[in-house]
C-alpha cells in the first residue's frame, strides 16, 4: 500500500513513471526511529513509527500540495473520504515468505483541508491547502484484522493533537531501550554498524 507526496499543479499523474522524485543519498536520513529524505524538487518527507502506526510529515516547496495512494498491483482496495480527509484501503499483496499472511487494512488521517481528490481502483489522490507553512502531516495505522481495528490502532497510538515530532521522541526512547540492552567494547565502527543494524532487523519484526 503506497502513499507518496507530489508538488504536480492540478490533477496529478499517478503513473509509477509520472510521479517518480529523484534525491540524493546526501539529502537522506535514516534511522530506526525517523526516515527523512529531502527531494531535488525541494519537497521533504518524513516518516516516524509506533508499533502499529506512524506519522508521516510533507513540506512543500509551493502552494501545490498532493498525495498519491497506489498498490503494488491490482490486489488492493481503496476509499478516499474528501470531506473528512480520511481514507481506508486495504492490500492483498505479499512476498514469499508471507506464509500465513491475512490481508493488510489501513485507515489514515490528514491535519489539512482537502480541496480536490479522486481515486480508480487502487489508485488514487487528495489535494491539501497546506497552510502558511506548507506542510501536511498523514497519521495513519494498520491491522491484520479489519479497518475498525486500524482505526482504533491509530486511536491508542497516535491520537488527534498528537505531533510529529512527539511520535519521533517517543520512537527513539523505545529502540534506545532495546538496542540499548547491549554495551559494546573494543569494536570497530563497522562492527558497531553491523551489530545494530543486525539487532534493528531482529526487532523490527519480532515474529
Amino acid at each position: 500500500f503506497q502513499v507518496m507526496p507530489s508538488v504536480a499543479s492540478g490533477t496529478p499523474d499517478t503513473g509509477r513513471e509520472a510521479r517518480e522524485l529523484a534525491f540524493r543519498h546526501e539529502n537522506e536520513t535514516a534511522r530506526p526511529y525517523y526516515y527523512g529524505v529531502r527531494f531535488e524538487n525541494g519537497l521533504k518527507a518524513e516518516m516516524a513509527p509506533t508499533d502499529h502506526a506512524a506519522a508521516l510529515r510533507f513540506t512543500y516547496p509551493g502552494d501545490d500540495a498532493s498525495v498519491l495512494f497506489d498498490n503494488v498491483t491490482d490486489q488492493a482496495g481503496l476509499t478516499l473520504d474528501k470531506e473528512s480527509g480520511t481514507f481506508t484501503g486495504y492490500s492483498d499483496v505479499k512476498s514469499g515468505l508471507s506464509t500465513g499472511a491475512t490481508r493488510l487494512f489501513v485507515y489514515g488521517e490528514f491535519d489539512r483541508a482537502v480541496t480536490q481528490g479522486s481515486s480508480s481502483g487502487v489508485k488514487g489522490y487528495l489535494r491539501f491547502d497546506a497552510g502558511d507553512d506548507r506542510t501536511v502531516t498523514l497519521r495513519l495505522a494498520t491491522s491484520l484484522i479489519s479497518v475498525d481495528q486500524a482505526k482504533d490502532n491509530l486511536r491508542q497510538e497516535i491520537p488527534d493533537g498528537t505531533s510529529f515530532d512527539d511520535v519521533k521522541k517517543d520512537a527513539r526512547r523505545a529502540w534506545d531501550r532495546i538496542l540499548g540492552k547491549v554495551e559494546v567494547e573494543g569494536a570497530t565502527q563497522d562492527q558497531l554498524t553491523t551489530l545494530y543494524s543486525s539487532m534493528y532487523r531482529l526487532y523490527l519484526y519480532p515474529n
